[in-house]
């Protein structure tokens, strides 16, 4: 039975780690105390917070680590073990910050804040180990090997009137991914500007709509005539190749990340334009020379169906 979450990502347990002890950190500081958090050169500080702003930092650092679990998942379902670097930035970002809770921890609260300098290079040197660490960790797992599945296939009855045959690729990592790295910065943007004028809002309803415009994935229609795929929750029309112009139709499987370097729209100089949603696409080749690779979930059965209805419309 095929696993639908893979929940052994050793990567990501330093960075569970770190979190646990910036929360313990935070719960051990004087709530009611004024704690400096930027200092000068010589280690006097400038700038103060209390423990409630503080919190904000352990709440970054949970969405980074929910994102790179979702970003860990998916190269995990995909295969890609080799470029799984998502529980190593997880725990960086981790590290970073938990780093900055103890040095504000450590310098104490005011009055008497002090913070001895040659913080920032410890700082960094602790970010750096943290993220080898979890590295070490994610080479010591054992990724599951991708399913290869041939289905039979027939070709579906062409003569039916209004026929169509389509196809709809969403992932559901990369919708938490999306919404726990955009709408965040949305919300941090109209939280802590100032004033809110007009651009803040401007950039907040941007980070709000751009997820909008990419979740929900990818809907493949081929009809008669051409070949439609469109993006998006909105089905917004990437891209419309009239089935006569496609020529050198064939299945493909790939590395998506060594091919067209991640998922979704891109473009690789010796392979054209992508539409990635996995391992297992179509790639054909239009009459103006224009190379196009799209996802399939039943890639012989596209690939011989564009083959032949691109015959039949010569």
């Amino acid at each position: 039975m095929r696993k639908s979450i893979h929940w052994d990502k050793w990567g990501l347990i330093p960075a569970a780690l770190l979190i646990a002890g910036m929360v313990a950190i935070l719960l051990r500081m004087d709530p009611t105390a004024a704690w400096a958090v930027h200092f000068n050169w010589d280690g006097t500080p400038n700038r103060f917070a209390n423990v409630g702003e503080l919190f904000y930092l352990a709440v970054i650092a949970f969405v980074v680590f929910f994102a790179m679990a979702a970003m860990d998942e998916g190269l995990v379902q995909l295969g890609i073990g080799k470029w799984n670097v998502a529980g190593a930035i997880g725990t960086f970002s981790s590290a970073i910050l938990f780093g900055a809770i103890f040095m504000i921890f450590r310098a104490g609260p005011e009055p008497g804040s002090h913070l001895p300098g040659g913080h920032a290079f410890l700082l960094l040197g602790f970010a750096l180990f943290c993220g080898g660490l979890a590295l070490a960790l994610d080479m010591l797992r054992r990724y599951p090997e991708p399913e290869i599945e041939s289905p039979p296939f027939t070709l579906p009855d062409l003569t039916r009137k209004n026929w169509a045959y389509w196809e709809r690729f969403r992932l559901p990592w990369v919708d938490v991914l999306l919404a726990t790295t955009f709408l965040p910065i949305a919300a941090g943007v109209w939280l802590f500007s100032p004033s809110k004028p007009l651009v803040f809002q401007w950039m907040t309803t941007a980070f709000l709509v751009l997820p909008l415009l990419f979740l929900g994935g990818m809907t493949l229609v081929v009809n008669r005539e051409r070949l439609v795929v469109r993006f998006g929750l909105f089905r917004i029309p990437l891209f419309r190749v009239r089935l006569a112009r496609i020529h050198a139709v064939r299945e493909e499987r790939i590395n998506p990340i060594r091919d067209f370097g991640g998922l979704g729209i891109r473009y690789s100089f010796w392979r054209g334009w992508g539409v990635i949603f996995g391992r297992d696409c179509v790639a054909f080749t239009s009459s103006s020379g224009r190379k196009i690779t799209v996802s399939s979930r039943r890639p012989a059965l596209l690939a011989a169906l564009l083959d032949r209805l691109a015959k039949d419309a010569d």
